[in-house]
Parts: C-alpha cells; structure tokens; sequence
C-alpha cells in the first residue's frame, strides 16, 4: 500500500513499527541500518504531509510535462524544502502547503539533512561502503538526531 493511500491512523503504525526498528538496529550495533530506517520516517512522514497538501512532482514523458503525485525518493528533498517553504523547489510544486513556519531547523538545513539521510539510506540497501559501519556511534547518533528533527518538524503540518 503505497504512503500516499494511508489513513492517519496507518501512517501513525508504520511511523511506529520503523521508529521500533530504529532503536532495535542501534541498540544492536547496525548503524547504518538504522539511519536507513530512520530516513524512512523522514520518508513516510513526507510522503503522508505531502499527499494531505497536494505536493506534485513534475515528470516529462513521452515529451510531455505532467504533474503527479508520484514521488520518487530522489525528489524527497525537494520536498521536504516544499514543505518546510510552502514554496516551488525544483520539479516539486507546493500545493495547499503553508509551510512549517517556525521549525527547529530553516528549510535550507532540513534540505541538508535529508539529502545526507538519502545518500545513508542508499548506502545501506544498495552499497558497497568501504566499512561495514562506515560512522562512530557518535556521528550515527547525530544523523538519527537530523530524522528526528526533521520528523518532528514535518509532523506540525499533520
């Protein structure tokens, strides 16, 4: 069932069931896993906002523009900084959205994170890194602190 489709309350379970996951996989040692897990909060948080505001993403096929609301997670940053702005960002136009307003972090530093959290995300399904574990303890724990932000911050537009 795609993100897109989710009543409020089934957004709410898979939030849950990915965040239990987050804090397992750390608590076990899979670092980059669980920042993989944790960009999917990021993901589904984004996906859930944007459908309930009218995000579209702008697609050319067969030599035609046309707008949808099928995101794929490249765009993910994009709109993120839509929703923090209520503004156009790259092909991903706002919608209804009013934007966050006053979150923890502007939108060019929600940007950021979730572009780093994507890159993490790829890392960890698809590979190869150069170590297993490529970030200390630390530097996973301050990439799981950027989800969290910017899951809280997303969360004010639902």
């Amino acid at each position: 069932m795609s993100v897109l489709r989710l009543t409020f309350e089934q957004y709410e379970r898979q939030r849950r069931r990915l965040e239990k996951a987050v804090v397992e996989l750390r608590s076990a040692g899979s670092l980059l896993q669980a920042i993989a897990r944790a960009y999917y909060v990021v993901h589904a948080t984004a996906t859930y906002a944007d459908a309930k505001y009218g995000v579209t993403v702008a697609h050319w096929r067969h030599g035609e523009e046309n707008e949808s609301d099928d995101f794929t997670h490249n765009t993910i940053p994009d709109v993120v900084r839509v929703l923090y702005s209520g503004n156009k960002s790259g092909r991903v136009s706002p919608g209804s959205t009013p934007g966050i307003g006053s979150g923890r972090v502007g939108d060019a530093q929600a940007v950021r994170y979730a572009e780093s959290l994507q890159r993490d995300r790829k890392d960890a399904d698809y590979g190869p890194t150069e170590a297993l574990e490529p970030y200390t303890e630390e530097q996973a724990d301050q990439r799981l602190s950027w989800a969290n932000i910017l899951v809280e911050d997303l969360r004010k537009l639902l």
